[in-house]
């Protein structure tokens, strides 16, 4: 009986008891005490606080696509009830809150890493020892390990990138199809994906080419097949992240805090803000201005007023004593549309080339402008309201309407006309001139007025938003309405990706990265001194660094050598073309990857950004260890048993700041900085 199951034992392949093993381990490490520390981490802050918005559906925008956050409420909505809980750092969760169930999400996606890894490279066509050493890798990276214990989303957003590569290799369009949904998944969790996303594109560039160069097949067959490859690869991916942010639209459909950055129409589809009907301005109206500036503060300035007026004496001597006109980002108060001369004409239609008068809705005070210099823009002409009854002409405060954007209807339309306001008696154009007033204009843009030519630099174009009563709409315009917000709010999301923040003190670029020079601290207890580090393990960046590099330098001379007519062998053949195909793939991956956070991202970057490419740099070095041991096998699995003991022993040191254990001096947590540019200890 021993004996049957002894052989019973060696017929099982060693890749499948490797892997499963390594997964057990893995999800040890990454599962087990999920409810230390019982109080808020690093990034937890952000991510909680922003997941409680959709509690009460009002409308929110991150820097970042709201997938991981959508995850987030939808299996945990009792978590997300109260913003209070994720106000800061170290802060306790209470009692009847359980951190390590919501914790244990991005944990079981960050166990799936490492099976995920080692078929990845079987996909590529490497060996099962070579999958097993990028599991191994991908096993004890602290990094991977403390990012997979927490709420971020780094986890979702790496399986799904490396589930992306794993069906795009496979040569089926089904599986391909399943690539390019699962990379605008990832796209749908993190922009940085769109690097990757590239990746995906190229390979299905080369298999249209391979097919369409397939003489097996002919050349219309292998064309629309080839086509096909490369639309789904564009197309799927845009569709699946267009779906998701709908999701998240309709999810948060509430007029809410940050509907301010969003356009007019924007804001017309939200319930409980502005109501868009297609109606016209007309005389009697009572609207917000805003202006259009496809840049903020202009796409969020609201023409305002208060009671307050201009100091009478500037700091350069100049005088004024008109109530000021000023630009705010928040809503504004109303102005009244009036005819110059008319003013019983209620309800006729405000058109291009048409008159108006502005009359402020608190202070009754009529818009105005003067040949006195602005406050600040001392070439441009003062913006004031003066009391309409006060007016010695109606000339001197008389706009002319102009309607940019007609496409032949000359009405001024209520969200979606641009117009632009000349002062008749001027000729001069009211603008935002983007400088903020001193301090006794309360942080406000200025406005001011100057002639059309000279505006290139300022907001001359405005919405006008009212609050018309609702109508029924079509199923089209729905669709299409839909279809402007997903694609506007997308657009924001890019913007705001794309501004930089304040300093941070574990703020690090991404030249310190491939040698894990810098490190995040993540949480302190100063009654243990338990701390939680950041780091990833130095042994394996740094190894995986050098050995891509050699894999780099070995296919280069391969192909020289090839180059140059020598005979080669058939294996040796092979193995450069596995290798070729692994660079074009990992290798590209790693490299837009940092390219994306290089030239793209702004200030501050965390290393933490550093993770999708640190996963495919574990998979290339596993690939290039299994080349070099074609070439010299005793030699290269001297340098591999030492390899992978070293990143087990800098796992093995690094575990206290991996996992918090509380340390008895500070001593012993200098011995763990292994770079200088480490933040280490915390104090």
């Amino acid at each position: 009986m021993l004996q049957k199951f002894m052989d019973y034992l060696c017929k099982i392949d060693h890749g499948i008891v490797g892997i499963c093993f390594l997964t057990v381990v893995g999800m040890y490490n990454r599962c087990c005490d999920l409810h230390y520390p019982n109080s808020v981490t690093f990034d937890e802050v952000h991510y909680g606080s922003v997941t409680t918005l959709y509690s009460s559906q009002r409308f929110h925008i991150d820097k970042q696509p709201p997938l991981f956050r959508l995850l987030l409420f939808n299996l945990f909505p009792n978590y997300f009830s109260t913003v209070s809980m994720w106000e800061n750092i170290g802060k306790d969760f209470p009692d009847q809150f359980s951190p390590q169930a919501i914790r244990l999400l991005p944990a079981i996606l960050g166990t799936l890493l490492i099976p995920t890894a080692f078929g990845v490279v079987l996909k590529l066509g490497f060996t099962v020892d070579a999958a097993l050493l990028a599991a191994i890798l991908v096993t004890f990276d602290n990094a991977l390990v403390i990012q997979s214990r927490f709420m971020v989303a780094d986890s979702l957003q790496l399986i799904l990138v490396l589930l992306s590569i794993f069906f795009a290799v496979i040569k089926s369009w089904f599986c391909f199809v399943l690539s390019s949904i699962f990379i605008g998944l990832a796209m749908s969790v993190h922009l940085s994906s769109l690097a990757l996303w590239i990746v995906i594109i190229m390979l299905a560039l080369s298999k249209a080419w391979e097919i369409c160069t397939d003489r097996k097949v002919s050349l219309a067959h292998g064309f629309g097949k080839g086509c096909l490859y490369i639309v789904s690869s564009i197309l799927v991916p845009i569709f699946v992240l267009l779906m998701c942010t709908t999701v998240h639209l309709k999810s948060v459909n509430l007029s809410g805090p940050h509907d301010i950055l969003m356009s007019s129409t924007f804001q017309a589809s939200l319930d409980g803000g502005l109501k868009s009907d297609g109606s016209i301005v007309k005389y009697g109206s009572v609207i917000r201005l805003r202006a259009t500036g496809d840049i903020p503060p202009y796409g969020s300035c609201y023409l305002n007023s208060i009671a307050q007026i201009y100091p009478l004496t500037h700091e350069d001597g100049r005088g004024s004593s008109g109530q000021q006109v000023v630009g705010c980002s928040y809503k504004a108060s109303s102005w009244n549309v009036l005819h110059p001369t008319n003013f019983d004409s209620q309800n006729m239609e405000v058109r291009d080339g048409d008159f108006i008068l502005l009359i402020h809705s608190n202070t009754n005070g009529t818009l105005n402008t003067h040949d006195v210099a602005a406050p600040v823009s001392k070439y441009k002409q003062e913006v004031s309201c003066v009391n309409l009854n006060e007016m010695h002409s109606p000339k001197m405060q008389t706009w002319k309407v102009h309607v940019v954007n007609t496409n032949g209807n000359k009405a001024w339309k209520n969200l979606h006309s641009k117009v632009l306001f000349e002062h008749v008696n001027t000729g001069f154009y009211l603008v935002v001139t983007g400088n903020t007033l001193p301090e006794w204009g309360l942080g406000s843009l200025e406005v001011a007025t100057e002639g059309l030519d000279e505006t290139g630099d300022c907001a001359t174009e405005w919405n006008a938003e009212t609050i018309p009563s609702s109508k029924k709409t079509s199923s089209y315009k729905i669709i299409h309405e839909t279809f402007n917000n997903v694609v506007e709010y997308l657009g924001m999301t890019w913007f705001l990706s794309l501004q930089s923040g304040p300093d941070h003190r574990f703020a690090s670029e991404p030249y310190e990265w491939p040698f894990g020079q810098s490190s995040i601290a993540y949480w302190y207890n100063s009654t243990t001194n338990a701390q939680l580090h950041f780091t990833g393990n130095i042994a394996s960046w740094c190894g995986g660094i050098l050995i891509s590099s050699l894999l780099i330098i070995n296919c280069i001379l391969f192909a020289l050598y090839q180059r140059r007519n020598h005979a080669i062998a058939n294996d040796r053949l092979h193995l450069w073309q596995k290798s070729v195909y692994a660079l074009m793939i990992l290798g590209s991956a790693y490299v837009f990857h940092m390219a994306y956070y290089i030239i793209v991202v702004p200030s501050p970057k965390f290393a933490y950004q550093y993770l999708p490419s640190v996963v495919c740099l574990h998979m290339l070095q596993a690939c290039a260890l299994e080349v070099f041991y074609c070439y010299c096998e005793r030699l290269a699995l001297i340098v591999i048993f030492i390899y992978v003991a070293s990143v087990i022993w800098c796992y093995w040191i690094l575990r206290s700041i991996t996992f918090g254990f509380a340390t008895k001096c500070q001593e012993e947590l200098e011995h763990l900085q292994l770079w200088q540019s480490w933040d280490l200890p915390l104090t």
